[in-house]
């Protein structure tokens, strides 16, 4: 498993876990709601509905 992989999987299951509020997600990752978007933007993840 790459880093990046790595750091996907974080991301989505932190998502998961607070019903993918981005800003309560991206205070637990320790990283900015920007940073957050932009990454979900590399990964080509969509937010569910």
């Amino acid at each position: 498993m790459t880093l990046a992989e790595m750091e996907k999987e974080l991301i989505i299951k932190t998502l998961d876990i607070v019903g993918w509020n981005r800003t309560r997600a991206a205070g637990i990752l320790g990283i900015s709601v920007r940073t957050l978007r932009n990454k979900l933007k590399e990964y080509g993840t969509i937010l569910p509905v």
